[in-house]
């Protein structure tokens, strides 16, 4: 009869062990129901091909996994921002979870980078998602990429007086300035493109200086020519015009495997008459004061 009663304690024991066990179990399982959401991005940086007149575009994938619903419903939502400020655009930006469909998928993200924005100004993208489902929220799941404009090389020269008028054996002075209009930092090369025609007729050329560095816009440098016309007699002007090809050229571009050259002319025209060593209107004053000196003593004799 004791064995009976013991047995049938053990067994009303294993009983309420096993309630209890079950009842502490139950909210074990629902202990988290707040979703979980992860979040890449690819890849993790992008370059951006811009001018100075037209915008460039970086598009990445964003991949996302939903975890832990327990609800049939949940919507997922995403946000983007770049450092810089530029446009972004995400597609899809809100994504309607039912079931165990779609837990995971994709979006992709656009950044549009402006026109003419520098090489240095790189842009670092932020992509925020949050998961709700049955009123609860999941924890920001974020990931970021990086935007590098690409390098662009422009280099335009713009002359003072593109026509100049003087003598043989004088000097001319050529004043220019060269604008650098990339998105870098650049050294800018100047040379005379006809320089071997000019040595041949034996004009001279000399520049003050002929390789330099200049910021971006609107960074430019002010550069001065000289130029020596040759020492020849001319007893009646001849109107000819001579033209100086002025070749401007990126040396960044050169660097980075391609080309950029701007070239202007300058036109040069010789007028009014000539002797070296002297200076014209005074030598043609001295003649005409002879003639008219030797005029007045003949006169003087025959009266």
């Amino acid at each position: 009869m004791l064995k009976s009663r013991s047995l049938a304690r053990v067994v009303i024991g294993l009983i309420v062990l096993t309630s209890a066990f079950s009842i502490l179990a139950e909210p074990a399982v629902a202990q988290n129901p707040v979703p979980a959401l992860s979040f890449t991005i690819a890849p993790s940086e992008r370059h951006a091909v811009i001018s100075p007149s037209q915008p460039g575009t970086a598009s990445f994938t964003g991949n996302y996994t939903v975890d832990k619903l327990n609800v049939e419903r949940a919507v997922v939502t995403f946000n983007a921002v770049v450092s810089t400020g530029w446009p972004v655009t995400i597609s899809p930006s809100v994504i309607t979870i039912s079931g165990t469909a779609g837990r995971t998928g994709s979006i992709y993200i656009t950044v549009v980078v402006p026109p003419g924005e520098l090489a240095t100004n790189i842009g670092t993208l932020t992509v925020t998602g949050r998961a709700v489902a049955g009123g609860l929220q999941s924890p920001a799941a974020q990931a970021t990429a990086i935007i590098v404009p690409e390098p662009y090389f422009r280099v335009v020269i713009q002359v003072d007086t593109p026509f100049i008028e003087t003598s043989y054996s004088t000097q001319a002075v050529i004043s220019l300035k060269v604008y650098n209009e990339g998105n870098v930092k650049d050294t800018i090369r100047i040379d005379i493109q006809n320089i071997e025609e000019l040595s041949e007729k034996q004009w001279f050329v000399v520049l003050t200086r002929q390789s330099f560095q200049v910021e971006p816009p609107p960074g430019f440098a002010n550069i001065q020519i000289s130029v020596g016309l040759p020492k020849q007699w001319q007893a009646w002007p001849d109107n000819k015009v001579q033209t100086i090809q002025i070749i401007a050229s990126s040396q960044e571009a050169v660097q980075n495997n391609k080309q950029f050259v701007d070239v202007i002319p300058v036109f040069v025209r010789t007028v009014g008459l000539s002797t070296p060593g002297f200076d014209v209107p005074i030598a043609i004053l001295g003649a005409v004061l002879a003639a008219m000196f030797m005029g007045a003593s003949r006169r003087k004799r025959r009266a």
